[in-house]
């Protein structure tokens, strides 16, 4: 996945339909799977903090405002960074 889709975070910032946050956990599972695995999560723990993370997310992403000229990716990647060392 190359661009981050921007109508799909307006939604589940605003008003998630059906299927939007199945979309989001199957878009980013693989980039957030790479982090963990770069950030050194052992293998056993990886699921385990994609879950806990993707728990922060549902919880955050409803303050998160897109910004096309800014990146969604350093955004997720400092909500990632704060779950790795919580």
């Amino acid at each position: 996945m190359l661009d981050t889709p921007a109508t799909l975070l307006h939604r589940l910032c605003d008003q998630p339909v059906p299927g939007d946050w199945e979309r989001f956990v199957r878009l980013f599972t693989p980039l957030l799977r790479r982090w963990a695995v770069r950030f050194g999560v052992s293998d056993s723990s990886v699921e385990d903090l994609l879950q806990e993370l993707f728990v922060v997310l549902i919880r955050k992403l409803p303050e998160f405002r897109y910004d096309p000229s800014r990146s969604f990716r350093a955004w997720l990647w400092t909500v990632f960074r704060h779950t790795v060392l919580a």
